[in-house]
């Protein structure tokens, strides 16, 4: 190997000489100083992100740090790369040093160097040499697939076996799985879905469809055709009769904007997103007008997402499911609060992508940038692909790279209505159904690339 490797030299503006010199006059103003002022990579054909590699240097009495700003992506080579170095001063030397070699600055002439572990120096004299520092250089690729997700599974049984509905929610750092035999209601309790608490639930109908429960702000909801009941714990319920005021309720959907959103019919059979306050449903309106629902709008069997976009708002989708005339649909209505204006705005996002198939029974949740759906059925009660994600706020739904994310096959049985929540940059899969069974599993996965640092 040549033990040359390329610098380019930069004068800083404060040295730069004003007074004309003769041809053989040399500008020496800097010549004690040794410093870089800047450090990469250079081109490289068959690497791109060789030469896209941005370093950050820190300058200290002494000594200096040359750290990469983000790790390059997993896999990329660091064998054989060629430095571009930078100095406020052309060098006497500049040594570079590696656990495999060393290269010795001479000329413009490029070279290559193992950069591939530490320790990594560079060793820069002044022009004059009266001045010496040593930068240590802090170079890396990802050791770990970032887009590679672990699935564990940290519970074969949480509660009863077969309930007749099901539901976890996260509130707080506490899991809360409710069960429904028919007869009666059974609440577990988990800090880390392993092991689970069990407690009798009381106040709700004995047939609670708990699968309809919502929480918000520590508070839970459940309602039914008659009331709305709450609970600050989940075990004891206290019930509010509805002022009906001639709408019909049909499904509690979500708590969002501080309001708990139910799903109502009103005397002329026109479906509403009502919320409920002071005991009383109230219809969400478009300035002074009541909107109704549009027939492709699910009552059943949808899944519902809150996320922040990338505007900083906070978002609700309701996906899929069956609508008022039992019809699957494969509608992504995106529901949002503009605050300026004291309104809500519904966009059906099927339209971006109205190739996707109707489905129904799926969950989705919101993770490391993106959206991603879990179980489901399609029109033919075929199951639909274990995992499918959207990169951009639920417009478009591609399939994973199952070579980076795929549920453990040997003990995760294809389902739909299980219960997916995000806790500590985890996805937990709790429960679920399939066409003959009633799941109470659970399973913990996480990317690692959760753990890396964002800047």
């Amino acid at each position: 190997m040549k033990h040359l490797f390329y610098i380019g030299m930069v004068i800083g503006t404060m040295a730069m000489s004003l007074v004309s010199c003769t041809e053989t006059e040399i500008d020496t103003t800097g010549a004690d100083v040794a410093r870089v002022t800047a450090f990469g990579f250079a081109d490289n054909d068959s690497i791109p992100a060789l030469g896209e590699a941005v370093f950050v240097i820190q300058e200290l009495s002494d000594t200096g740090l040359i750290e990469i700003k983000d790790s390059l992506e997993y896999g990329t080579p660091l064998d054989s790369v060629t430095p571009s170095i930078s100095f406020y001063y052309t060098p006497y030397a500049a040594i570079l040093t590696t656990p495999f070699d060393t290269l010795s600055y001479s000329g413009s002439v490029e070279d290559t160097i193992n950069m591939s572990a530490d320790p990594m120096t560079l060793t820069v004299y002044s022009y004059d040499k009266s001045n010496v520092k040593i930068y240590r250089i802090k170079a890396y690729a990802h050791q770990v697939d970032p887009y590679l997700f672990h699935w564990t599974c940290t519970s074969n049984k949480v509660g009863m076996q077969q309930p007749c509905s099901q539901r976890t929610i996260l509130s707080g750092d506490t899991l809360y799985y409710f069960a429904n035999t028919g007869f009666a209601t059974k609440l577990y309790c988990s800090l880390d879905a392993v092991s689970w608490t069990e407690q009798d639930v009381v106040g709700l109908p004995t047939d609670c469809q708990v699968q309809q429960i919502v929480s918000d702000e520590g508070m839970f909801y459940y309602g039914d055709s008659l009331n709305m009941y709450t609970s600050t714990n989940g075990v004891q319920w206290t019930s509010h009769s509805y002022v009906l005021d001639s709408l019909s309720p049909i499904k509690t959907t979500m708590a969002f904007n501080g309001n708990v959103w139910v799903i109502s019919c009103n005397a002329r059979n026109q479906y509403l997103l009502t919320y409920w306050e002071d005991n009383q449903l109230k219809p969400l309106l478009n300035g002074t007008k009541v909107d109704t629902l549009p027939s492709s709008f699910p009552i059943s069997d949808f899944a519902v997402v809150q996320f922040e976009s990338t505007s900083g708002h906070t978002h609700t989708m309701v996906a899929g499911g069956y609508n008022r005339y039992g019809r699957m649909v494969n509608c992504r209505w995106n529901i949002e609060y503009n605050r300026s204006i004291g309104q809500y705005r519904m966009v059906d996002y099927a339209q971006e992508q109205p190739q996707l198939e109707a489905f129904a029974g799926a969950s989705i949740v919101s993770y490391d940038d993106k959206l991603y759906m879990f179980g489901g059925v399609d029109e033919n009660q075929q199951f639909l692909p274990d995992i499918r994600y959207s990169p951009d706020e639920g417009l478009h739904w591609l399939a994973v790279d199952t070579s980076k994310n795929q549920l453990p096959s040997e003990y995760y049985a294809p389902r739909y209505n299980v219960s997916t929540l995000v806790k500590n940059n985890n996805i937990y899969l709790i429960g679920g159904k399939s066409h003959t069974q009633t799941f109470t599993d659970a399973y913990r996965g996480r990317i690692n690339s959760i753990d890396f640092i964002r800047k």
